[in-house]
């Protein structure tokens, strides 16, 4: 009873098991995973508005003693760009911003500091002054006219809080081509890989939770006792569950006719 109760305890996972379990499942898993990435696919070509992002760079020259120039003072510039680019995210910039063109949000009413927001990135690239202004919007030529916008309110903000020398444009906002978000075929590809992920796990998970005893490997996993022997299952099933035809019964025959002495009967 000791070495039953133990076998019943432990969980073996048997790896070619789990590989042959989803073999056969191979079908279902390749339907799960293709219907996953048509969803995702028809969502974003119906439901997603389509964003252009328009970018414009910018550097700031500090004003700074060339013959002093000490390794402190280029940490010390490098941290003020951290500053800047808080600067160019101010209210004062946005709001003069959405002033000067006039901006509306989706549902026609004038544009909020945060509705600006979240339309802009300012990014700082790596180990340099260089500033970028990254601006998202449907339309591409709204998106480049708010890029060069935000950047010019920008520098005069700038110029007039801090001590800098200038505030150079870099490069001018350009006009996008191309979409930037959504991108169909990343996205269908990671909605198909999901719904693989997801058939497979499915699978997996109720094939481990199936505890019922379906072949003689099972008697002995699970109850921890040998088999004897097997009998094949259309041996002793009825025919008209195996699928084989019935035998034909014929009716006994009856040969002659009946004899005139027979009375009261047929």
């Amino acid at each position: 009873m000791e070495n039953n109760q133990r076998v019943n305890d432990t969980v073996e996972i048997d790896l070619m098991e789990l590989l042959q379990v989803l073999w056969s499942k191979a079908l279902i898993i390749a339907l799960v995973a293709v219907m996953m990435a048509v969803v995702v696919f028809l969502v974003e070509f119906l439901a997603v508005t389509p964003q252009y992002t328009s970018t414009t760079e910018i550097i700031i020259l500090a004003k700074q003693n060339q013959s002093a120039l000490t390794s402190s003072d280029l940490s010390m510039s490098s941290q003020l760009v951290k500053d800047y680019v808080e600067l160019i995210r101010t209210r004062t910039v946005t709001e003069q911003t959405i002033a000067r063109l006039n901006l509306k949000n989706s549902d026609g009413e004038p544009m909020t500091h945060e509705d600006l927001l979240d339309k802009m990135e300012v990014t700082q690239l790596t180990d340099t002054r260089i500033l970028t202004i990254a601006v998202e919007d449907p339309d591409p030529y709204l998106a480049q006219s708010i890029a060069n916008t935000v950047r010019d309110i920008a520098a005069a903000h700038i110029q007039q809080v801090t001590d800098v020398e200038a505030v150079n444009t870099v490069d001018s906002a350009n006009l996008p081509t191309e979409t930037s978000s959504p991108s169909l075929l990343r996205d269908t590809v990671i909605g198909g890989a999901v719904g693989f992920v997801l058939a497979c796990g499915l699978i997996l998970v109720a094939h481990l939770m199936d505890n019922t005893i379906k072949t003689s490997d099972d008697v002995e996993r699970y109850l921890g006792v040998s088999t004897l022997g097997t009998i094949p299952l259309e041996d002793w099933m009825p025919q008209s569950r195996t699928g084989r035809k019935p035998a034909k019964r014929t009716a006994p025959r009856y040969s002659g006719r009946y004899s005139t002495g027979m009375t009261g009967g047929r």
